[in-house]
């Protein structure tokens, strides 16, 4: 089963009935959770809520396709039946030779020369970090540049929470919402603009995956996870390969960063130890961080990937007709 995107026409409405209509559908009061904050712009149909506001310029490369979602809202994987995969980068935190700006740049450009749409899951808290007007004006303007170019050039992004609390799944329900409202205001914030998030990445894959056992704790908090992610119309955005995992990609101290994207890439177009249950496939979904796979190393694997048939695309775009 699929649950439909479309888009609706854009239309007029002020804060205060915004306000209400959010808050009536999605079931709490703003008091009870956010005190003086409004509730988070998702609603458990995000269509026809928080995207009634936005311009349709914005979004006009989104929803050219109007694809179909999982009605589970869990993702893993996509279809099997296309030769479609996702790149999904995380985190966008900067470290001492990375910068995340840097990194969004040039990605945007290899989009751009390849013809790949990527799909972003930036923490909320290094938003707030690229985006400080008053104290670094100028990076904060590079920032939303950036940021409203991805939207423009047709990625998509999605939340990752605002804190990346690896326990995410354990925490209540109050926490939970919490976590994807503020990520969600930094965005807004950064963008100057309204835009819908519809897909949630777990920090670190808490609670992400179900499993076969029902009393099993990753069980437990899978459901726990999921019915908040639901209640707030986000699907849950998992994967299929990672970039940085215990099958044979970890970053090795002393590694030259050659080294470490030759072994994802390894990873991804042959498998490991002989399992192959990473190599890329139908519908793959593929986990990157820029700290993980440098610039050159996502050039090799786009390259990779279109010799090999396949088309990179945005999560939603695996599952369009």
């Amino acid at each position: 089963m699929y649950t439909t995107l479309r888009p609706e026409a854009p239309t007029a409405v002020d804060g205060m009935s915004r306000r209400r209509f959010l808050i009536g559908a999605a079931g709490f009061t703003v008091g009870s959770l956010f005190a003086d904050r409004s509730v988070l712009p998702v609603s458990a149909d995000p269509v026809t809520t928080a995207r009634a506001t936005e311009p349709a310029d914005t979004l006009a490369h989104e929803l050219q396709a109007a694809p179909v979602l999982p009605s589970s809202h869990f993702i893993r994987t996509g279809p099997s039946n296309r030769q479609r995969v996702a790149i999904t980068v995380d985190d966008f935190s900067s470290f001492p030779h990375i910068d995340a700006l840097d990194y969004l740049e040039g990605l945007l450009a290899l989009g751009k020369e390849y013809r790949t749409h990527f799909t972003l899951f930036p923490i909320g808290q290094e938003l707030d970090r690229q985006y400080d007007p008053r104290n670094h004006p100028k990076r904060a303007r590079r920032a939303r540049s950036l940021w409203r170019a991805a939207i423009t050039d047709g990625h998509v992004i999605g939340n990752h929470t605002w804190s990346h609390d690896e326990q995410i799944a354990t925490r209540h329900r109050a926490r939970i919402r919490r976590e994807l409202y503020d990520q969600h205001q930094s965005l807004t914030r950064l963008l100057g603009q309204p835009y819908t998030e519809h897909l949630f990445r777990p920090p670190g894959g808490s609670g992400g995956f179900p499993n076969d056992d029902p009393t099993s704790t990753n069980e437990i908090q899978y459901k726990h996870l999921m019915s908040v992610v639901k209640d707030l119309g986000y699907w849950s955005t998992m994967w299929s390969t990672d970039s940085n995992d215990a099958h044979g990609n970890m970053v090795i101290p002393g590694d030259t960063v050659a080294e470490e994207d030759q072994r994802f890439l390894h990873k991804i177009f042959h498998g490991v130890n002989g399992n192959t249950y990473e190599k890329v496939h139908n519908g793959s979904i593929i986990l990157v961080h820029p700290n993980t796979l440098s610039l050159n190393g996502m050039e090799k694997l786009i390259t990779g990937l279109h010799d090999r048939g396949y088309r990179c695309v945005t999560v939603p775009r695996l599952f369009a007709k």
